[in-house]
């Protein structure tokens, strides 16, 4: 079987662009492109954004720990008392709410 050639070559050079099916079909593919690409864009920030939330809880966890076992740490820490018997409890009465600041007077603090 033999292509003939010369029948090919006149069919393309009579052609001077492109028809409508052509131009329809490429609009097809390229926004079928488009979409597709939009979608990977959406689905990349997704997840972005939920390993930067991974990320946050994670570090806030570090966080959270690391001040319960210094606090942990810190228990039964008397300072420089030998034996916990020793801490005496004042026992004497609080002052009056009223006299705890100033003088007792009315509007002691616009006083100068």
């Amino acid at each position: 079987m033999q292509i003939n050639t010369q029948k090919i070559r006149s069919t393309l050079s009579h052609q001077q662009g492109l028809s409508l099916i052509e131009l329809m079909i490429a609009m097809t593919l390229g926004l079928m492109i488009v979409a597709g690409m939009a979608t990977l864009f959406v689905q990349t920030r997704k997840s972005f954004t939920q390993d930067e939330m991974i990320a946050q809880m994670q570090d806030d966890a570090r966080f959270a720990m690391n001040e319960i076992v210094r606090d942990v740490s810190l228990g039964g820490f008397w300072a420089t008392l030998l034996d916990p018997v020793n801490i005496t409890v004042d026992t004497a009465p609080a002052p009056a709410l009223a006299n705890d600041c100033g003088d007792g007077t009315a509007n002691w603090m616009y006083q100068t």
